[in-house]
Order: C-alpha cells, then structure tokens, then sequence
C-alpha cells in the first residue's frame, strides 16, 4: 500500500510539493518565518530555498531529470516572470512581449513550457528553448496556456476556441490539435508522457469535471472516487494516472488509477489529499 511522507517546510506553517524529480527530488512553494513564499528544493532531506528575481515571491513548479527546476518568481517592480533554475543560477525567461509569465513544465531536454502575456496583453502558451521564448498561438480564441513538455516536444495545456470554450490541447511539430471534451463545454490538459498519451480534467454532459487519460482512440472518462468529480494531473509511460477525485463523503483525496481502477492514496491525518 502507497505511504505519504511528510516533507517538511521552510519555516512557516505550510507547504506544498508540486513536482518529483528523478533522484528523489521534491519541488514546489513554502511559506517563510516572514509570511513570504519561497520556491524550494528537497534533496536528501533538506530545504534549499530557490531565491526569486528581486523580490519577495517565487514559487517552483516542475523539475526534469537533470534537476533543471522551472517556476515563477517576482521581479523587484512586483511582475512574476517565468524563471529556470539550473545548476545553484536563477535564469529570467522573459515574457512574450507582456509583463508577466509563469512556467509550468520542462523535459529532459530543458525545454519549458507554460503561460506569458503577449504584447497585446492575452495570455499564450509558450515553449521555451536555447533562450528564445515562442508563442504557440491558440485554437481561434484569444487565451492558450501550457502546463506540461514530454521529452518529445509534445506540448499539453488548454486553449480557448473560436466558440469562446476552453479545451485541452496537445501541440506538436508546430500543430495544435484540440483534445475536445467528455461530452460539456470545457477541458484542461495537465500532463503528457512520452508515448504522446495526455491526462487533465474535462467536463461531463452533467457539467461536472472528471479525469481524464487521451490516446490516439480519444477520451477516456476515469471517473471519481464515489463523488461528483476528479482531475488528473500526470501520467507516466506504463499509463498510471495520478490527480485528486472527490470521495462519498465529499472530502478530496489523491488517487492512483491503473488497470482500469482508481486507488484512494488517502491522507496525513487530515481530511484532504491532491
């Protein structure tokens, strides 16, 4: 039976693990002795706080295998920029003309992707590669977002319609190809593993949003844990999914699926797990 470990924190009262690396490595945001929030690194037991760009924020959101970290951090004028953390150097990604950006994803390659304000001031999802930041444009709206990079290139994130609905999308080789639905108006796609396979959370006919896992078949609707809804946030080559689903009784609990069931990964001691 899977076991959570408690990670610790900075120095404040909470904390929260966003992303695992390969050597055991945990990244993610803490709050500080000052009330401040602080991207950190957990290696061998130990916080390393990542620093920010200036100013007091910075938070961390995802790690490949090289321990390249990617996340957000504030700029002394107060802007959140999208920021790579690599070898103890703080890199500034810049934005798409905008003056904010955040990032969410990096593969083994160092490629990263996630979310910049564009010159005319929308928001677009963005790859980011040997220090040149592009826009992957939208599917006819004006709004797109990236949340996750396979090792492939393939990017994951949600992006609005011509129609004003907001869908998951996997873009690849220059192509965004939208992910569509479980039969209700909107998707987001969260995660991407190397066979091109995408998990994220899309809405029902009922109008309740439920995991999902997409291949080349289309949508696979992976249910709850007895409650109204589920969301998915990663998905590894084998195609376990993991995320967090509501439970009967109404309380969120983290959830493995595999085999066609989801597992309950349950809780510390309190009511709620993601």
């Amino acid at each position: 039976m899977p076991t959570l470990v408690d990670l610790g924190m900075v120095e404040g009262t909470w904390s929260e693990a966003c992303a695992v690396g390969s050597r055991s490595q945990f990244v993610g945001g803490a709050e500080r002795a000052d009330h401040a929030v602080r991207a950190f690194l957990w290696r061998a037991g130990a916080v390393v706080e990542l620093g920010t760009l200036g100013g007091a924020f910075s938070e961390a959101h995802a790690i490949n295998q090289r321990g390249d970290v990617v996340g957000c951090a504030e700029t002394p004028g107060g802007a959140q920029h999208a920021v790579l953390w690599r070898n103890g150097a703080l890199l500034d990604l810049g934005t798409l003309g905008g003056t904010f950006s955040h990032a969410y994803g990096v593969n083994a390659r160092g490629e990263v992707v996630g979310g910049a304000e564009a010159s005319s001031g929308g928001l677009r999802a963005f790859l980011w590669r040997n220090g040149t930041m592009f826009d992957l444009g939208t599917l006819g709206g004006t709004f797109s977002e990236a949340y996750a990079v396979n090792d492939r290139g393939q990017v994951v994130g949600s992006a609005e319609t011509a129609d004003g609905a907001v869908h998951a999308f996997l873009w690849q080789m220059g192509k965004m190809t939208d992910l569509g639905t479980l039969g209700g108006l909107h998707s987001r796609a969260a995660g991407v593993n190397r066979r091109g396979w995408v998990v994220g959370g899309a809405e029902t006919e009922g109008g309740t949003v439920h995991a999902f896992l997409w291949r080349a078949t289309g949508m696979l609707d992976l249910g709850t844990l007895g409650g109204g809804f589920s969301d998915a946030a990663a998905v590894n080559l084998r195609g376990q999914v993991v995320g967090s689903a509501e439970t009967a009784t109404g309380t969120v609990h983290a959830f493995l699926w595999q085999s066609g069931h989801l597992l309950d990964l349950g809780t510390l001691g309190g009511p709620e797990s993601r």
